[in-house]
């Protein structure tokens, strides 16, 4: 990089020699030297800055290009940029810097810093640009041809909505059949309008990206309103009769002990502390990080409770139902994954459920009609937990394998072994939690002579937990597992004991919410709603209520420009804020429907849906190995 200009140039040039320097340059071989026609050069194996004096600095022509302006890789590319246009950016035309003020040399090197590195560190680390200096990648051919393909799914569903009254003149069959076939292209449509939003959103310009303030004071406050308004909407709970509608083929909405309504509105309240975590920035503060990974352990125990649960009562082990979880779990974050050019595990909840449900799927046997077997079952649980164990223990061959999957061009979405492998051990051990608590449960239901293939709605079924030793000793639990979080200063020391200390206040909790009649009898209608999309809301949060695949917040600017006379910052930004949330809860609830719909009838296609995604993915195969002269854009 060359920079010529006066005085004021001389100064961008030692503070952007000092910053490459003190961050970058440390263990290089560094030379501050006068060099040719009186330049300062700044030289090192990783890159050369040269300042030349040039006392008029609006009137000199270096090659064909006048004023003050830097030069990016000199020896190869000559790429230039204008430094005397980055008054604009400072509303004046003065250069007279002092101390504090905002065109101090340190501002304007760090304008051209980010001009030059920022595009090229994020097409290297294959992120996505949220703030400003860095274009945005424009999408491959792939990304193309499946938006393409969205919006012809939109459109195709516009003309049956018009074209719905001609269907009444069919005959019965026909009608149920064209129906049936304008539900399914709705929901292909609807999840399609969802993904180009999430494209558009945090893929172009066209919406506002800023980055994340730490503010515990909101969170707390945002927290405590959400909780007030869930405690106001509770509601008795259904019996699974009437609730069946609601939870076809699910298990768990059957029983009395941890029902349909209570995991959802657990899911639900805890949905919503993640998203107000995620966009306060609340990882930064370690009581909040605790809690929360407290909350994702949370929602691995259901998962093993309830993939326990449906197996031992309903004996369905089919392909079938494997193949019904894996696509309701991964269809959204897949299609992300290709269209939005993100890896596979960025929205890592739905792979650790995925993995998990496998785990689970081969870990539990069939259950004989004597009854659950408890010390087989356990006995299973327990050999499965050690081959996991010894599974992490080769972490680094199982990451190596991982990584591979990206960089061996297969056509298929990157994966972070590394990354994947963390949150995988993280917690390691819940999940069996919940599975051995399910088996524990359908076994002391067995010993009360109930059925076990069948549902049933009896307290005689789950007693509930009113032992006040079994109360005192969950009440305990909480405050005792707060207190041993607390002796932990940073996070690295915490999660070491995190996969262990886990299970301890999620069993308390589940003692404590069913300690009394009441309290099990009665859940949270808003978080119960909340629950039902729980995984469209953790997914879509990355690109529509956050920004840059979830490294900063998504901002309309919508208020700012059409009130700008008046002046309440504050106000607009939380009116913008409100507005965002609204519509991101609104396309994840309309998108968890489509979804459901999707997944019925993909798994009714069987054979013939394989045939379509073998297609789609030898066309992104075709483009993801790179041909001679070609860009690639796919990052």
């Amino acid at each position: 990089m060359s920079i010529y200009g006066d005085v004021d140039a001389q100064q961008v040039f030692l503070t952007i020699a000092a910053s490459l320097d003190q961050n970058h340059l440390t263990n290089s071989s560094l030379q501050l030297r006068a060099g040719f026609e009186n330049a300062t050069i700044l030289q090192s194996e990783l890159a050369q800055i040269a300042y030349q004096p040039d006392a008029a600095w609006n009137s000199t022509n270096y090659k064909g290009r006048s004023g003050l302006y830097a030069i990016l890789n000199i020896t190869s590319s000559e790429r230039e940029y204008p430094l005397r246009n980055d008054s604009a950016m400072f509303m004046g035309g003065s250069f007279t810097f002092t101390e504090d003020d905002p065109r101090s040399p340190s501002a304007r090197a760090q304008i051209v810093l980010n001009y030059f590195c920022n595009g090229l560190l994020e097409a290297a680390q294959k992120q996505t640009q949220a703030y400003c200096c860095a274009g945005y990648v424009p999408p491959n051919t792939v990304q193309k041809l499946l938006l393409l393909a969205g919006l012809c799914a939109i459109l195709l569903h516009l003309c049956l909505w018009v074209l719905h009254r001609k269907l009444f003149g069919l005959s019965g069959n026909n009608v149920q059949s064209a129906l049936e076939t304008r539900r399914v292209v709705a929901a292909v449509a609807t999840t399609s309008a969802a993904v180009i939003t999430c494209f558009v959103a945090d893929r172009t310009a066209l919406l506002e990206k800023a980055s994340k303030d730490v503010d515990l004071t909101t969170f707390i406050f945002l927290t405590s309103v959400a909780f007030l308004a869930g405690i106001v909407t509770c509601r008795h709970c259904q019996s699974p009769s009437n609730a069946s509608n609601q939870s076809k083929g699910s298990a768990q909405g059957d029983h009395f002990f941890l029902s349909r309504q209570q995991t959802e509105e657990w899911k639900g309240w805890m949905q919503i502390v993640i998203l107000l975590y995620h966009y306060f920035g609340m990882s930064k503060i370690l009581w909040v990080y605790q809690f929360v990974r407290l909350l994702v352990a949370s929602y691995l125990f259901m998962t093993g409770f309830g993939h326990t649960t449906y197996f031992i009562t309903t004996n369905d082990f089919s392909y079938r139902r494997c193949a019904s979880v894996l696509w309701r779990t991964n269809l959204l974050n897949i299609t992300l994954a290709f269209v939005l050019g993100t890896r596979y595990d960025l929205y890592y909840f739905p792979m650790l459920t995925s993995v998990w449900f496998l785990i689970v799927w081969i870990t539990i046997p069939r259950t004989p009609e004597s009854g659950v077997d408890m010390y087989y079952c356990v006995r299973r649980t327990v050999l499965s937990a050690v081959v996991v164990r010894l599974t992490l223990e080769r972490g680094a061959s199982i990451a190596s394998l991982l990584n591979r999957f990206g960089a061996a061009w297969i056509g298929l979405p990157e994966i972070d072994g590394g990354e994947f492998l963390f949150r995988f051990g993280l917690d390691a051990y819940i999940v069996y939690v919940g599975m051995v608590t399910a088996i524990l449960f359908a076994w002391s239901k067995g010993r009360k002579g109930l059925p076990h293939h069948s549902p049933s709605w009896s307290p005689r079924a789950c007693p509930r937990l009113s032992s006040t030793v079994v109360v005192l000793a969950a009440a305990l639990g909480v405050p005792a597992y707060a207190w041993f979080c607390h002796a932990f200063r940073d996070k690295i020391e915490y999660n070491k004991w995190h996969p262990f200390v886990s299970p301890l206040p999620v069993i308390s909790f589940i003692i404590l919410r069913n300690s009394t009649c009441r309290l099990s009898t009665h859940y949270s209608r808003l978080f119960a709603w909340f629950g039902r999309c729980s995984l469209e809301t953790f997914v879509l949060q990355y690109h529509l209520w956050l920004a840059a695949d979830a490294r900063g917040v998504l901002h309309t600017g919508l208020f700012n420009n059409l009130l700008r006379p008046i002046h309440a910052r504050y106000m607009l930004g939380v009116l913008d804020t409100a507005l965002i949330f609204t519509s991101f809860v609104s396309i994840s609830c309309s998108t968890s429907k489509a979804l459901s719909i999707l997944t019925k009838s993909l798994v009714d296609l069987q054979a013939k849906i394989l045939l379509v995604i073998i297609g789609l993915w030898i066309t992104n195969l075709a483009w993801s190995i790179p041909a001679l002269g070609r860009h690639d854009y796919s990052y």
